[in-house]
């Protein structure tokens, strides 16, 4: 193969791969905010998810806010994600084992089992949406409804390639885990 031909393959791959993660990941699908028994914040950055679920639940979708803070209270780089308690919402926080969205859900599946819940509204960034929706569908027993935080993200071209390369490994890696 001819070092052109070469180039125009792997241009053809580029392409592929960044126009698929465009439709797939930077303008995936999302649901309408509904009630429910419960929201999951997932973790990550502070960037305004916490605020908008115990936004949606005081609009009346809920009366529980499940918040998933992986640093946890005990990590001293970081500050605890948990927010003050509430006399309107009931706030739960967790540190998930694993820490990854499968140890969210798992989590999310079993505070279900425990108090009798049957629907979750799921909040995460829109790129993550699609897998973390996969992986809620094969760890969750129940129905999601899946929400992203209000954000517009400036990314740079290598920043979403990155971006895309994550999510299709982490896609890879719960279809190989399979069901929870």
């Amino acid at each position: 193969m001819t070092l052109r031909r070469l180039a125009a393959v792997a241009g053809l791959c580029v392409g592929a791969f960044s126009i698929s993660g465009y439709f797939l990941f930077t303008n995936a699908g999302y649901d309408e905010p509904a009630a429910v028994d419960a929201i999951v914040v997932l973790g990550g950055d502070q960037d305004g998810r916490i605020d908008y679920a115990l936004r949606l639940a005081a609009e009346g979708l809920t009366d529980t806010v499940v918040v998933s803070d992986p640093q946890g209270a005990s990590d001293s780089r970081e500050p605890s994600r948990c927010p003050e308690p509430s006399d309107k919402v009931r706030i739960l926080c967790f540190v998930p084992d694993p820490l990854t969205t499968r140890g969210e859900a798992i989590y999310a599946n079993q505070l279900s089992r425990e108090n009798g819940w049957t629907h979750v509204l799921v909040i995460t960034w829109r790129y993550h949406l699609p897998r973390a929706g996969y992986i809620f569908g094969q760890c969750f027993d129940g129905t999601t409804t899946m929400v992203p935080v209000a954000l517009t993200y400036q990314y740079s071209i290598p920043r979403w390639l990155a971006e895309y390369a994550y999510q299709y490994v982490g896609y890879t890696k719960a279809f190989i885990q399979g069901r929870c």
